[in-house]
């Protein structure tokens, strides 16, 4: 597959029976995995059933189903990017129990950081996209060799 900034895509579904159906799209800027692409940061929610969270996590419409807030009860949602470049896409992690990801506090007796595989994870990706052919840039990016496509 290639990927493209114009749109974010989700590519692996929890249930395999699901793996085929349709995919959402999130615009930069709408919705959480838009959001984290826009401000080039992670959003993490331990509970997003809290008020605070539910305007992150609530998806605008047409992305928005029934579901949604039985499903996605916890949700973190990472930049796939090198440091200080733009972000590549989003990964994005989910869990139908609550405060299965979220920000480890700096009082927190544990040195367990649910977010931190993500984040190698994340960078990972980043590392091997940026060097094997899964990446082409956009055309009018000022970066963008047309012989090169």
């Amino acid at each position: 597959f290639r990927i493209g900034l114009s749109d974010l895509h989700r590519l692996r579904r929890p249930i395999r029976a699901e793996e085929e159906a349709p995919h959402r799209s999130w615009k930069p800027g709408e919705g959480h995995i838009g959001i984290a692409f826009q401000m080039r940061r992670e959003i993490v929610a331990g509970d997003t059933s809290e008020p605070e969270a539910r305007a992150l996590f609530d998806a605008p419409e047409p992305n928005r189903h029934e579901d949604d807030r039985e499903r996605y009860r916890s949700i973190a949602s990472l930049p796939i990017r090198l440091a200080g470049e733009e972000p590549l896409g989003i990964l994005v992690a989910t869990s139908d129990v609550p405060d299965r990801f979220h920000l480890r506090d700096r009082d927190e007796e544990t040195a367990r950081d649910p977010v931190e595989p993500l984040r190698i994870l994340a960078n990972a990706l980043a590392l091997v996209i940026k060097t094997t052919d899964l990446y082409k840039q956009p055309a009018g990016r000022p970066d963008h060799d047309p012989a090169n496509s």
